[in-house]
């Protein structure tokens, strides 16, 4: 997977590169529909290839319309504070899978528009494009906090209204 270093064979405490790592985001994977165990499974297996396959849960499959291997070019993936920018060219419909834990209060846009994120390789997030050129955006808004903050600014608001105004008639 996305991992660049490894500990060294019979030295704990030293690390060496490891040659064959994945960058963040890749593209093109041929879908595989496991369970969570077989999908663990799998990723100890000698020939699991993460350029090939992307693992994804049985309950996604009617969803996904990709059978096999795609041809697609990341043009750009640019990580900031508030998400992730990526760039694509898919000749023909693909699935982008990004390194990052899946949760449900991320949220993404193909070309300015809402997708659905799918959780692939048991913990990460992937993406459907159609074919030609896409803008994905991933974000996290958690809508539970923002309702908690809007609550309390509203009792906020009361207290200091009420505090106002019982002042005025004493």
């Amino acid at each position: 997977m996305g991992v660049s270093q490894i500990t060294a064979p019979g030295k704990m405490l030293e690390w060496q590169p490891r040659p064959d790592f994945l960058p963040l985001v890749t593209a093109g994977q041929k879908p595989v529909f496991l369970d969570d165990t077989n999908i663990l499974w799998s990723f100890g297996r000698n020939d699991f290839d993460g350029r090939k396959f992307v693992f994804l849960p049985p309950e996604t499959k009617p969803f996904v319309t990709i059978t096999n291997q795609t041809t697609v070019r990341i043009l750009r993936s640019d990580f900031g504070n508030n998400g992730v920018d990526i760039e694509v060219n898919a000749t023909e419909k693909s699935l982008v899978v990004l390194a990052q834990s899946y949760y449900h209060d991320w949220k993404a846009t193909v070309d300015g528009e809402p997708a659905d994120i799918l959780r692939a390789n048991f913990a990460f997030q992937a993406v459907q494009v159609p074919k030609g050129m896409h803008s994905i955006y991933f974000f996290y808004r958690d809508d539970a906090f923002r309702l908690g903050w809007n609550i309390t600014l509203a009792a906020l608001v009361v207290c200091v209204a009420g505090l106002l105004f019982w002042r005025d008639r004493v």
